[in-house]
């Protein structure tokens, strides 16, 4: 059972490596914003580890528990920088 505020590292079964922050390959595109990579020489350590957060703020839910639909956000670990980053997906290129 997974739980707002647990903290999770995601691990890519087909190539075997750890979704981790890249904080040395910060994207000038934005205010505040630093690239992933997935690696597999990595453990569990502040740039690999994600917590998950609400994604809405008042979703009707009881209590902490994750449900299936409930929007979900992967804050960084709160050691690896002084705020909050969110994971978030672009596309580079065509």
């Amino acid at each position: 059972m997974l739980r707002f505020g647990d903290s999770v590292m995601l691990l890519n079964k087909m190539t075997n490596s750890y979704l981790a922050f890249d904080m040395s390959d910060k994207i000038t595109a934005h205010d505040e914003a630093y690239s992933c990579t997935t690696t597999d020489k990595v453990g569990p350590c502040a740039r690999s580890i994600f917590v998950l957060a609400k994604g809405e703020a008042d979703d009707g839910a009881p209590d902490n528990v994750i449900r299936y639909g409930q929007k979900v956000k992967f804050e960084s670990n709160p050691y690896i920088y002084s705020r909050k980053l969110y994971l978030h997906s672009t596309m580079i290129s065509p």
